[in-house]
């Protein structure tokens, strides 16, 4: 059953508690059907959407296979949950999230040719050095591609860091980021994202919007006007479908923060979100995660965790990482 919500002045606070299980189920199954369903508007216009799914976008089965589709069966997720997956079997085998470590299970990735390796991931990962100084070869790349790349793959990995760093949720969340993404907006809207996933694990609240543009402003001015155009309820004032900023990483932020402002339920949240287009694959695995870990397990769709083409292998990391994390939480 879901958190019941309470908005007072601008806390949400959550009335009724979930358990520490439902929430890590929750954060992990719902990235994943975010990721799986969002996948089939990735890059679409609203108008597009809307001529492809005149009905919505329910289920995996509906995904059109076009030339981008095509590339994944139906029910499957994309690299977002792929590499989430990838640092949290980081975590299980070395009791801890190591900079060093996730670095190698990156190239390990990369060399396996996945068909949706951005480009800025995939010059960074690439590089002869890059095990050596993963975060200086990330900066070198970066400044060589002329400090314009702030993206929004590292999102995942900053809530994941949040929750898991039980007395500061800050401690890893800048190296994790910049391993690939050193631009600061991409670490100021990671820092906001684990400031949140710590706050829905260890206070059961949500951050005020205050304390959220505190963040904002302590780390990089810039990602303030996403924070406060995420006041709106409706979800096309944030123009998700943009082509020439759909892949921001303060878009993609500011999507989860208007899920977890705007919704009350999972269903809801995704489908605005798959509705809305753009970058709606990495949207609706940031956004659900968030959503995921505030409503817990017990409310994600049901069907859309039944179908995942990969749902064995998510059974058993949840399975075998929920225990570490639940002893690290309660330790």
């Amino acid at each position: 059953m879901a958190a019941q919500e309470l908005l007072t002045g601008e806390h949400l606070i959550l009335t009724m508690s979930l358990n520490l299980k439902e929430k890590v189920y929750g954060f992990i199954f719902g990235g994943a059907i975010g990721d799986a369903l969002g996948l089939g508007t990735e890059f679409m216009s609203v108008a597009e959407v809307r001529r492809r799914y005149p009905a919505g976008l329910q289920s995996y089965h509906q995904i059109v296979q076009d030339a981008h589709r095509s590339q994944w069966d139906r029910g499957d997720w994309t690299n977002n949950t792929e590499v989430l997956l990838r640092l949290i079997e980081s975590i299980i085998d070395k009791g801890d999230i190591d900079i060093h470590d996730f670095a190698r299970v990156l190239v390990d990735w990369f060399i396996t040719n996945p068909v949706d390796v951005v480009p800025q991931v995939r010059c960074v990962v690439s590089q002869p050095d890059y095990l050596d100084d993963p975060i200086g070869v990330a900066l070198r790349m970066w400044e060589k591609m002329g400090h314009h790349n702030a993206s929004n793959e590292a999102l995942q990995r900053a809530i994941l860091c949040g929750a898991w760093e039980k007395d500061n949720p800050e401690k890893r969340v800048a190296d994790v980021c910049r391993i690939t993404h050193p631009d600061t907006r991409c670490s100021c809207a990671a820092s906001i994202l684990a400031h949140i996933s710590h706050s829905l694990i260890y206070e059961d609240r949500l951050l005020s919007r205050d304390e959220i543009m505190a963040i904002a402003n302590r780390i990089d001015r810039r990602v303030a006007p996403y924070i406060e155009a995420a006041d709106n309820p409706d979800i096309s004032t944030l123009k998700l479908d943009d082509r020439q900023t759909l892949w921001y990483v303060r878009k993609c932020m500011a999507c989860a923060l208007w899920a977890l402002r705007h919704t009350d339920n999972p269903s809801n949240a995704l489908d605005a979100i798959v509705m809305a287009g753009g970058d709606a694959d990495t949207n609706g695995a940031v956004a659900m995660n968030l959503v995921g870990m505030r409503d817990g397990y017990s409310a994600l769709p049901p069907t859309l965790i039944q179908r995942l083409l990969q749902r064995e292998r998510l059974d058993d990391i949840a399975a075998r990482f929920y225990p570490i994390f639940e002893k690290r939480v309660n330790g």
